[in-house]
């Protein structure tokens, strides 16, 4: 997949976030030293320890919302 593909995957799923949640894997992009992919390959790294504590915030975003 192409940056430019990758980009509007990312747009499709409703962002970074939404796109990390889906799953989409830095390892489709054909360019594997880019930028972009070394930054995805980071965040999908992270994504483990991230998302529990994401949700606990929006836990609380949603009880006082």
């Amino acid at each position: 997949m192409t940056e430019e593909e990758f980009v509007g995957k990312i747009d499709q799923e409703g962002g970074v976030l939404a796109a990390l949640e889906y799953g989409l894997s830095g390892s489709v992009l054909v360019d594997q030293d880019s930028d972009l992919a070394k930054a995805w390959r980071a965040l999908e790294q992270a994504w483990p320890a991230f998302e529990p504590l994401l949700d606990v915030v929006e836990g609380h975003l949603e009880a006082w919302v």
